[in-house]
């Protein structure tokens, strides 16, 4: 019986296939650095190194068809690229983004990196010592971002483990701190309990939940939005027919228009794609604008509603 191939991340297999420098220059295709730089208001010369969720892939000819598309764009980059690095523990180690990062030749300047803490090192008695662990894979003294992925409100230890962050902050190994999937009360209790403010929250975001009040509790406390899947998960968003017959009208397609109201209601986004033709319809998105009757309408979807776990239940 023929072996099963493991199931490896793009980033894997692509530095096994090309090296850790083209590895990492693949990985330049996937954050919309255009877009992040604007909404955090960074210099012109740093890079953002968004998270990469690189799912397993299962099927080996989707992955080889899918690595010989991004290595041809990576022999061929443009002027959109961006410096993303995959970081999800359980299936990239920090070894490896830090070995990619050290051979990279790409001036830790031009990089901004980020990174989350897992789910099981909540609490000021073990936050400190994965941040430090992380710090030490990566081979770096700070990270540019650290969020708390989740706030596992049933352990009920994200306001010590945010006091934990603020002292690495404090400390400089990070730069800015933020949370990721945190809910209007979480944050209030943050704020009530805490000092430094989320500089960012990510969270799960698109048509059909636009978390309009996650968004306004954002904006007056001046953390920034960013968005998990903005279009969606499976083709649900995608082939709606108020998205599609938008598109139809604008001479754009469905992920474009979504694109288009995720920076018109200032939300960072970052979306995923191996395909080259993809990333860039992806960036195509600065030549138009949505009326607000358009903006309404795809507000005010029904559905998809929530497609990932519910942070007041989770973890």
């Amino acid at each position: 019986m023929r072996k099963r191939r493991p199931a490896r991340t793009v980033l894997e297999v692509a530095v096994a296939k090309g090296g850790v420098r083209k590895g990492l220059r693949v990985c330049t295709f996937i954050a919309q650095w255009t877009i992040v730089q604007q909404q955090l208001g960074r210099d012109p010369g740093v890079e953002e190194a968004a998270n990469w969720w690189s799912e397993p892939h299962t099927s080996w000819y989707r992955r080889q068809r899918e690595f010989r598309e991004i290595f041809d764009l990576a022999e061929n980059p443009t002027p959109i690229a961006a410096a993303a690095i995959a970081r999800v523990e359980a299936r990239l180690t920090k070894d490896d983004v830090g070995t990619a990062i050290a051979d990279s030749g790409i001036p830790r300047r031009e990089l901004f990196v980020t990174t989350k803490l897992n789910n099981d090192a909540h609490g000021e008695d073990k936050a400190p010592a994965a941040l430090d662990a992380s710090l030490q894979r990566l081979g770096l003294d700070e990270v540019d971002l650290y969020l708390i992925h989740w706030p596992r409100p049933k352990e009920d230890r994200y306001v010590e483990t945010w006091q934990a962050l603020e002292k690495a902050y404090a400390d400089g190994k990070a730069r800015a701190i933020g949370v990721s999937n945190f809910t209007p009360h979480h944050l209030r209790r943050l704020k009530a309990e805490t000092t430094v403010p989320p500089a960012l929250n990510q969270i799960e975001l698109h048509p059909g939940f636009p978390q309009a009040d996650a968004r306004a509790f954002h904006a007056e406390h001046q953390i920034v939005t960013e968005a998990w899947s903005p279009l969606g998960q499976g083709p649900q968003l995608m082939t709606a027919r108020v998205v599609t017959e938008m598109a139809d009208r604008l001479g754009k397609d469905a992920g474009q228009v979504v694109l288009r109201w995720h920076l018109q209601l200032g939300n960072v986004v970052i979306p995923k794609s191996v395909t080259p033709a993809r990333i860039a319809s992806n960036f195509d998105v600065f030549d138009f604008e949505l009326s607000p009757d358009d903006m309404g309408a795809l507000s005010s979807m029904d559905e998809p509603a929530r497609m990932g776990p519910d942070p007041d239940t989770f973890g």
